[in-house]
């Protein structure tokens, strides 16, 4: 990198590194606006969303569609 030294791999890893000195955000997200430097960036930020209106309030789910908690008393 010019502006810092920093080698990398690849011309795409450059590319991606300068936008970190430029401040360009390319990669918007449509429900909020917010600018990501990285495609991955803004998939990551896109669950958030996701997990926000899932409609469970939040709770984490196994695989197996559960809570990962005990039964239920009664059950």
């Amino acid at each position: 990198c010019p502006e810092c030294g920093r080698g990398l791999s690849s011309r795409a890893a450059l590319e991606a590194h300068r936008r970190i000195h430029s401040g360009e955000r390319p990669y918007e997200c449509p429900d909020c606006g917010k600018g990501f430097t990285a495609v991955k960036s803004l998939s990551k930020h896109r669950k958030t969303h996701r997990d926000k209106s899932g409609g469970d309030g939040g709770a984490h789910r196994d695989k197996n569609g559960g809570d990962g908690g005990a039964a239920a008393p009664g059950a």
